[in-house]
Formats: structure tokens, C-alpha cells, sequence
């Protein structure tokens, strides 16, 4: 993982290494600052809701509320590879009970998981070649997906999945959730109702949350096959407005992340521009979602 030696000189080696540890340190008051604004613009699309009685002040809540569920999810990623907080207990702490708990995702279950991941993306280990592995897809088994996931039924599996065990503080992972929720359905009551709690919370976790969870996870690998350089098996795709909805906190840099998972969400797109610099353009680079999207669904010849 990283750099082919055999491709560089002593020096360019040494300041790849320089560069990446400049690039790794992590920083409190950003990860603080990410998870401040995603709860601010939770209460701030909420509040017009609430505020106007207004059904599409509705919908336009629930949609948001869902990209900043999927938000709070990619900051757990962070806490995962510990690059939220400097200090590890406060890292777990703080993710788990404000990222973490409102979701229903665990973060000593989804660390397990992951690491074992980004040891072998799309290898026969890979926890998550169940959502990424058997692409190209024809349209109607995407539309079938997307079905289960805008029913409610993959997100009971994503649950279910970020909730293994045993590990360590699992007992007060679970405890932290009802608390969570106890919160959550408080504020809504407070605020507007208990109706409230169900329309802009529990549905847009249940229903648009794992339609992002699933997109975001086959543009970032689906498609390709295993292999020992993750480069090649990595997507990134910039593409300001697609990636304002689907990924949030630089997630979309996400073949830098598996070269170098040591630098935090904030710092990828300086790495993603060094290694531009150093390597040249990647054949894993896109600017688009739709050249992704037409080369992951399109309808296949019959067997």
C-alpha cells in the first residue's frame, strides 16, 4: 500500500514520507467543527419544518436530515481509523455518542468490520462485498435494490451488520443508543411533536439513509476486482454537486483514504493533489458520476 518504491528515487521516497506525515495529524478542532455543522444543519432543517408546517419544507428536511445521517456515519469512519480526536478515548467517546449512537451503528463493531476491508477491498474477506461485488448490474436489479433500501430493509441489515459482537463496551454501545434516542425523540417533542421524531428522524434513517450508504459504497470500489494495489481498485470522483448529496466530509476522495488511511477526511483533497503532482492523473480518477453510473448499470448480454 502507498508508494512502488522500485518507481522512486531515496528523495522522492523520503518526501512522500514527509508529506504523509504532515498530512496525517489530526487536528480537535476540525473534527469538532465537522460534527457541530452537521448538527446545526440537522436543527436548522428541522426547525423550518417545524417552523412552517410546510410539506415540502418537509421533504426537503427529510432529504437533508438523511445526507447529514450519512455525515454523521463518515465521521464515524474518521473515529474508526482514529483521526477525529488526538486522544483515542475522547475519539470513541464522542463519535460513538454523536455519530455513532443516533444511527444505530456501533463503533467498536464497525472498526472490525472495516479494518478488514481495507486489508483486501473486493477480495473473497471483504465484509462489504456483499454491496459492492457482482458489478456491472443491469438496471432492474439496481432498481431492486434501491427498492429494499427505500423500504426500510437494508437499513435492519446495516444495523444488524455494525452491531456484532462481543467487543469491549459493546453493553454501553447499546445502552448509548437508547439514550440517543431518548434525545433525539425529546427535542422533537419540544420543539413540534413526537410525529416529528418519526417523520425527520427514524424515516429518513430507515428509507433515503441506506440508498446513500449503498451509492456511495459501489462508486467507491464496485466494479473492479481484488488485488494487492488498492490504487487500482479505488475510486475518486469530484464532482462538486453529486458529491455534496452523496458524499459528505471529502468521503469522495476515497482512493487518497485507502492509499493513506492515516489522513484525516480534511486533509485528502491536499493529498489527492500531491499525488496528482507526483504520479500524474490516476485511471481511477473521475469527474463524473455518470460515466461511473454507465459503467456500473447497463444492460448485460443474456447468458
Amino acid at each position: 500500500m502507498g508508494i512502488a518504491i522500485a518507481l522512486y528515487t531515496p528523495r522522492d521516497v523520503m518526501e512522500t514520507q514527509d508529506k504523509i506525515r504532515e498530512l496525517s495529524k489530526v487536528s480537535n478542532l476540525k473534527g469538532l467543527w465537522l460534527l457541530a455543522k452537521d448538527w446545526l444543519a440537522i436543527a436548522a432543517v428541522a426547525a423550518l419544518a417545524i417552523g412552517t408546517q410546510n410539506w415540502l419544507a418537509y421533504v426537503f428536511a427529510i432529504v437533508m436530515i438523511a445526507r447529514q445521517q450519512h455525515a454523521l456515519t463518515l465521521l464515524l469512519h474518521e473515529a474508526t481509523h482514529w483521526r477525529f480526536f488526538t486522544n483515542r478515548f475522547l475519539n470513541d467517546l464522542v463519535a460513538q455518542l454523536f455519530a455513532g449512537s443516533p444511527v444505530l451503528f456501533s463503533l467498536p463493531s464497525f472498526r472490525g468490520i472495516h479494518f478488514t476491508h481495507h486489508r483486501d477491498p473486493l477480495g473473497p474477506d471483504d465484509p462489504d462485498i456483499t454491496l459492492t461485488g457482482g458489478y456491472p448490474i443491469a438496471p432492474e436489479s439496481m432498481k431492486r435494490k434501491l427498492l429494499r433500501d427505500f423500504t426500510g430493509r437494508t437499513q435492519h441489515k446495516f444495523i444488524r451488520a455494525f452491531n456484532v459482537g462481543p467487543y469491549p463496551h459493546q453493553t454501553l454501545v447499546w445502552a448509548s443508543y437508547g439514550v440517543a434516542q431518548a434525545v433525539l425523540l425529546l427535542a422533537f417533542w419540544f420543539f413540534g411533536s413526537v410525529l416529528d421524531y418519526v417523520w425527520l428522524w427514524l424515516l429518513p434513517m430507515f428509507t433515503l439513509l441506506p440508498v446513500m450508504l449503498r451509492l456511495r459504497g459501489i462508486v467507491e470500489h464496485a466494479g473492479y476486482t481484488a488485488g494487492p494495489d488498492q490504487s487500482l481498485n479505488t475510486r475518486t470522483v469530484v464532482e462538486p454537486v453529486g458529491n455534496f448529496i452523496l458524499v459528505p466530509h471529502f468521503g469522495f476522495y476515497h482512493r487518497e483514504h485507502h492509499l493513506y488511511p492515516t489522513v484525516p477526511c480534511y486533509n485528502l483533497e491536499a493529498l489527492h493533489v500531491f499525488l496528482k503532482a507526483r504520479d500524474g492523473e490516476a485511471s481511477t480518477h473521475f469527474t463524473d458520476y455518470r460515466t461511473v453510473w454507465g459503467q456500473l448499470i447497463k444492460s448485460l448480454p443474456r447468458q
